[in-house]
C-alpha cells in the first residue's frame, strides 16, 4: 500500500508542476494536500524523493490553498526532519 500511496503523490505532484508551468489551477488541490499531509503521516520515507516530492507539492499548492495550519506545517516539519536524519551518515553523507 505504501508504494501506490506515494505513487499517487508522485502523480499528483507532476500533475500540479504541469498545471502550475501553464498557469491553471490544480484540480482537487485541497484533496491532493489531504492526500499529500495522509502519506507523509503514515507512510514510511523510503528515500530522498520521498522526502522531498510531497514537501514540494504542499509548496506548488500554497498559491492556490493559501498556507497550511500553523499545526500541519509544524507537523510536516517535524516528520520531514525526522526522515531526513534517517538518511545521515555520521560522515555527513548516506
Amino acid at each position: 500500500m505504501g508504494a501506490s500511496r506515494f505513487g499517487a503523490s508522485l502523480r499528483q505532484f507532476k500533475l500540479a508542476l504541469f498545471c502550475r508551468a501553464f498557469g491553471r489551477p490544480v484540480p482537487g488541490a485541497e484533496r491532493i494536500r489531504e492526500a499529500t499531509l495522509r502519506c507523509v503521516r503514515e507512510e514510511e520515507c523510503a528515500d530522498a524523493c520521498w522526502l522531498r516530492n510531497p514537501i514540494e507539492l504542499v509548496e506548488v499548492l500554497e498559491p492556490q490553498l493559501g498556507a497550511m495550519s500553523r499545526r500541519d506545517t509544524d507537523e510536516l516539519v517535524r516528520l520531514s526532519t525526522a526522515n531526513a536524519a534517517r538518511f545521515a551518515a555520521a560522515d555527513g553523507g548516506r
